[in-house]
């Protein structure tokens, strides 16, 4: 038997129609009289030390659940599946959004709103699409129509304050000439080693159902000095959803973008063609996590016979995902690519 839920409706105090969040004004706008009104937004939530021990109120009831929801606008009965925490009523398309004391385990810390709406939206991925240098040209004269998604899926971001220890072996390649004007590879080999202080601010990690780590990656990062108190008033007319993973596993992956990207700091400072090997022994402090809902678009099209999935940062427009490949830019790519590693190597041999 389904569970009947509370929803929080917004009403327009004119005309009394349907208020949903306009990201280009971040206020309520009204479907039928275009009023709109203010969202108060407010930025005082802190974030919680995390000590990778904590217990957290599982939501895995709210998903086995089949919760109800009755649209106070044409009294048409809806209901939230899995992890949703919205709705759109099938009948007369009015925004229902679970009240936040509904919320199991978790409640959201902190939101980043949408900054667009899909018809700018639509507009980015066209554009970013056409810059796509490997996409097949017909492909980009004619992107077919696709299915538009917008919601906010669920996250935990990550502080660390980190203290490494490194060591490794790395090699740098020197093209050289001879007095005979004969030229040859000569490969230097050196060792690295030392500590460093780093601090990693908002690493973001999914908890979503939607979205996996590997998606989001293509389209991070979100400017987390434009976030707000969570509030329902953002989410009118948005898809959202709670969290499946507890901060406890999401902390893994985060971890292992933090090595990532202190390893990624540390071999800058070094001129080397490749690494040999690096070890890196890095302590975390001062670890802190929110709870943030983040804004993505998502696009679903077709094209010859096979499916693609785009995903768009609702905040900065950043385009990630697979999209069809050119065979013949990939291969004439390749081949100079090839000749402009091997050519020297081919000479130097000629010339000795």
């Amino acid at each position: 038997m389904a569970k009947k839920i509370d929803i929080d409706i917004l009403k327009c105090s004119k005309c009394g129609g349907n208020m949903k969040f306009y990201p280009e004004g971040e206020c309520l706008k009204c479907d039928d009289c275009d009023a709109t009104t203010p969202i108060e937004k407010q930025r005082t939530y802190q974030k919680h030390p995390f000590d990778q021990k904590i217990t957290v109120e599982q939501n895995s009831e709210w998903a086995k659940q089949v919760k109800a929801i009755s649209c106070p606008n044409c009294g048409a009965e809806a209901t939230l599946n899995s992890y949703d925490l919205s709705a759109l009523c099938p009948y007369c398309n009015t925004p229902m959004v679970a009240s936040e004391h509904e919320f199991v385990g978790l409640k959201p810390d902190a939101i980043v709103p949408f900054k667009f709406g899909k018809e700018k939206a639509q507009e980015l991925f066209k554009a970013g699409i056409k810059k796509k240098f490997f996409a097949p040209r017909k492909f980009k004269k004619n992107i077919p129509e696709s299915e538009i998604q917008a919601y906010y899926f669920p996250s935990f971001t990550f502080d660390s304050d980190c203290s490494s220890i490194y060591s490794g072996l790395l090699e740098r390649d020197e093209y050289v000439r001879d007095r005979d004007g004969r030229t040859r590879v000569v490969t230097h080999r050196f060792r690295i080693q030392g500590n460093t202080n780093t601090n990693i601010r908002d690493v973001e990690v999914e908890a979503s159902q939607k979205l996996t780590q590997s998606q989001l990656n293509t389209v991070v990062p979100y400017n987390h000095s434009f976030s707000y108190d969570y509030n329902n008033q953002f989410i009118s007319g948005f898809m959202v959803e709670c969290y499946s993973n507890d901060p406890n596993f999401s902390w893994e992956v985060a971890r292992s973008q933090i090595d990532a990207q202190i390893k990624n700091q540390i071999l800058k400072r070094y001129d080397y063609t490749r690494v040999i090997n690096f070890n890196c022994n890095t302590t975390y402090n001062n670890n802190q996590y929110a709870y943030t809902v983040l804004p993505m678009y998502r696009f679903n099209y077709t094209y010859k016979k096979k499916n693609y999935c785009n995903h768009l940062n609702g905040q900065t427009g950043k385009l990630g995902g697979k999209y069809p490949v050119s065979v013949l830019k990939v291969t004439i790519v390749s081949i100079i690519v090839a000749l402009i590693i091997l050519t020297p190597i081919i000479f130097s041999f000629i010339n000795s």
